[in-house]
């Protein structure tokens, strides 16, 4: 299988990296019941947001809005996962954690880092 290479020098993990953390079952899980419990009504935002699938788990079960920033281009696949959930609540930041300024203050904080900050 082709193995996809993000465009970005500073980018830690590529598409087959992201692909084999989500089919950790047991981590998957534990991310679902904690988002499970906390996220409904809430504001969220997502800190290495990877290819934008716990922001979508997040908004699916009832976020009132999630904002999901990584440094890696592969967060451009978010949108197309949450329209293709028909999802709207959810915005998508391409650059470094440490530049962003949210509009809102988050409620709650999701993050799964691995290795540098994004």
């Amino acid at each position: 299988p082709r193995r996809w290479k993000p465009r970005s020098e500073t980018a830690l993990y590529n598409l087959s990296d992201f692909e084999q953390m989500l089919e950790d079952r047991v981590r998957v899980e534990a991310f679902r019941e904690a988002l499970q419990r906390t996220v409904a009504g809430k504001t969220v935002l997502e800190i290495g947001g990877g290819t934008g699938f716990f922001a979508c788990l997040a908004a699916s079960l009832g976020a009132a809005q999630v904002t999901s920033i990584d440094s890696n281009p592969l967060i451009t696949l978010g949108p197309k996962t949450a329209a293709a959930n028909g999802l709207s609540n959810l915005h998508f930041v391409c650059g470094r954690s440490q530049d962003f300024r949210p509009e809102h203050r988050a409620e709650i904080l999701l993050h799964d880092l691995r290795g540098n900050t994004p």
